[in-house]
Parts: C-alpha cells; structure tokens; sequence
C-alpha cells in the first residue's frame, strides 16, 4: 500500500498497533521503502505474547522522514543460565548486540532473493553456477533472462534451439542455423567430411556501428566457445561490418578469462 502523504502511512501503521495487531518487522521495513521513509534507530525489547521481531511502537519522527521504532525480539539473555538472569546491564547489552546483526538476520530471512534472476543482486556469481561468465559485452537484462531460463536452455546445450534461444534472449536478434553437411576440402585446417553448419543473419543487427559490432562480436564469440568440437561454422552476415575489428576484439576475449562464455 501506498500513500501520497507519508504522514498518512505513518498513521495507518500506529493504527493497526492501537487495534493491538502484530506489525511483523520484515513486512513493516518493505511498506516504509515503498512509502519513502527511513528507519532510524531501533530499540529491541521482549514482550511476552508478541509475535517475534514485531513492531512494538514509533517512538519518535525525524526530520527526513526517519522514524525510530522499537520491536519485539527473544531475548539473547534466555540462552545464558540463570545465574546471569537478573543482571539487568547484561540484558541492555545483549539487546544492543540484536539490534546490530539486525541486518545480517534480515538477510537470512530474504535469502530467496539471492537465487531469484529477477531480484538477485549477484547475478554474475549466480551465472558462474552454469558455467557463464559475460565480460562487459551483454546488459543486466539480459543477463538474467539466461540465468532465469538456464535450467531449460542447458537440457538442449550444443543443438540449434540451444543457440538459438540464448542469442535471442542475450541480444533480442533471431538467427537461422543451417547444419547441412557440405564439402570442406578446399577449406584451411579442416578435413573432408567434418561437420560444418552455418549461422544466417538476416536482418542489420543495428544502424549504430558501435552496437552492431558489439552484437556481432557476442554472437561470433559464443559461437566459437559453445559449438562442438567436431564441427566448425561460418557466420553468413551479409551487411557492411569491419570483421577485422571483430577478430581483434575476439582475440582480446579469449586472452581474458573474465570476457569468457563458459
């Protein structure tokens, strides 16, 4: 829920407290974010019968829309013998410790996230899980439409849908791939009935030069890492480009492990 005033959200979440209803913290931190407004500092405190790591009040309203709150949290002192039970210092203490892995639990508690492609903010860590590094070469979207759509894509890794579905989904471009065999005798380093296939380009990848190089190189490159190792291929691009630049770029990609496809 969203509100034009923030005054207004502030005074829906005393509310609910005053209807005696539990305002659980993860919950609460996500409707402040969407609302634009900052917690500042938080107390903890241990009430009994209170839904664990729940807002217990707003204490106070800043300038900047900053608000500090105190929530309800087990006490650390329960896990320590009695002896230590009625040291009030040590409780303060303890509850000041909770208050500072407030974060770390948070983390914890939102752990989905990291292995979601759509949110993970880790999406190069999470890719190196297929064996896929990008380099600079794709943009974040890009990026996780491949880890989002891996599992998929890696049951046909090496055939034509393959490579067809991670180039479209890398660069937005549709590819046609011809893998019928033909004559390689006259060709440098290769021998008579290797396997070859083609890869049409039948569209200008772009009227920006930068851009199309870039797309072509992204092509060609995982091309030459991802075919088998039978084979060979020969890109058909029919358009003005400069393939010298390319091979200069591709020579850098190879000689760099952070530009490598697998």
């Amino acid at each position: 829920m969203i509100f034009d005033d923030k005054k207004d959200a502030i005074r829906h979440i005393q509310a609910i407290l005053d209807e005696d209803m539990p305002v659980p913290y993860y919950r609460l931190k996500i409707f402040f974010e969407k609302n634009a407004i900052k917690i500042g500092h938080i107390s903890i405190e241990e009430q009994r019968g209170k839904a664990e790591l729940s807002l217990l009040s707003i204490d106070n309203v800043r300038e900047g829309d900053t608000i500090d709150i105190t929530l309800n949290s087990y006490a650390l002192m329960n896990y320590l013998p009695l002896l230590y039970h009625q040291k009030d210092f040590l409780k303060r203490y303890l509850f000041g410790v909770q208050s500072a892995i407030l974060d770390i639990n948070e983390q914890i508690f939102n752990i989905d996230k990291i292995f979601r492609a759509e949110r993970t903010a880790y999406i190069d860590w999470l890719s190196s899980w297929f064996s896929i590094t990008y380099g600079n070469l794709t943009n974040e979207e890009g990026k996780r439409k491949i880890v989002a759509n891996a599992v998929e894509l890696y049951k046909s890794r090496g055939t034509k849908k393959y490579f067809i579905k991670l180039i479209k989904s890398l660069i937005n471009i549709d590819i046609v791939i011809d893998d019928n065999r033909y004559s390689l005798e006259n060709r440098a380093n290769s021998t008579a009935r290797q396997r070859a296939f083609r890869v049409l380009i039948e569209k200008r990848l772009s009227d920006n030069k930068e851009e199309e190089l870039r797309m072509y190189s992204i092509i060609h490159n995982i091309f030459e890492k991802e075919k088998p190792v039978n084979t060979i291929m020969d890109i058909i691009y029919n358009f003005e480009i400069n393939k010298e630049e390319t091979t200069k770029q591709n020579v850098i990609m190879y000689e760099r492990d952070d530009y490598d496809y697998d």
